[in-house]
């Protein structure tokens, strides 16, 4: 084959950069035993966001946390005195002096500015 290239189908050259990306020694990586029918349904939204099972179980537990802390706003809603407290200490620590932080952003809609619609 000396001087010819090899020509490989696209599915083929796709799988082996994702195991090149996917594998690399950046984390450890573990298995799980779970049942058939939850790795397909896990590979099923997997599939229809364009992640992988690794990266879909990332985002499921990124959202169940973000669920957790807004039903916590919720309940603190519901309880006057301790959201007055809560506001009080966040006006606080939001006009407390950034003396000596020159060139960091002063809010967090400032410093991620493509989260703010």
């Amino acid at each position: 084959m000396s001087g010819e290239v090899a020509h490989l189908p696209v599915q083929a050259i796709n799988s082996l950069v994702y195991a090149l990306l996917t594998y690399t020694p950046v984390m450890s990586m573990t298995t799980i035993r779970v049942d058939a029918e939850v790795r397909d349904r896990l590979a099923a939204r997997a599939e229809a966001h364009g992640r992988s099972l690794g990266a879909e179980l990332g985002a499921i537990l990124d959202e169940m946390m973000w669920q957790g802390i807004e039903a916590g706003y919720r309940r603190l809603a519901t309880q006057p005195e301790e959201m007055a407290a809560y506001q009080a200490e966040a006006v606080a620590w939001t006009s407390a002096g950034l003396d000596g932080l020159d060139g960091l952003a002063a809010t967090a809609a400032e410093e991620y500015p493509e989260y703010n619609s």
